[in-house]
């Protein structure tokens, strides 16, 4: 499985990951999005690289998080299905939430909490609740 990564360019955020790829008539290795594989830029041209934490259990209590902010994949009552990933940093967090959301299929309901609190919910493609 290919690993990813939050990367910015620009004033944008993508969930992106390294392929070996032609640009510019030219051998080099790039951030493609994991959507759309689309082209953002050269490794070493980002504005910005975070780490994407791996999958959790879907049991794990919300008590037991590692990030102040998570984002959840959650059911039409609200209930936990999944722990998509999350992050200390809240921008970070936001920005990881808010390319999910765009990278969703439309029935699927997102959340992001911090600690106790809901700090984002929507459904996918930027449909918001």
């Amino acid at each position: 499985m290919r690993e990813t990564k939050l990367i910015r360019k620009g004033r944008d955020w993508h969930i992106c990951f390294k392929a070996r790829g032609t640009i510019e008539g030219k051998r080099a290795i790039a951030w493609l999005r994991t959507c759309d594989d689309a082209f953002i830029c050269k490794v070493g041209e980002a504005d910005a690289i975070e780490p994407l934490p791996g999958n959790y259990t879907p049991d794990a209590a919300i008590a037991r998080d590692l990030f102040h902010n998570i984002i959840y994949e959650v059911d039409a009552h609200g209930n936990v299905l999944e722990a998509m990933g999350g992050a200390n940093n809240a921008i970070a967090a936001r920005a990881a939430f808010e390319a999910l959301v765009k990278q969703s299929a439309p029935n699927r309901r997102l959340s992001m909490r911090h600690g106790a609190h809901e700090t984002g919910a929507a459904v996918g493609k930027t449909e918001t609740i």
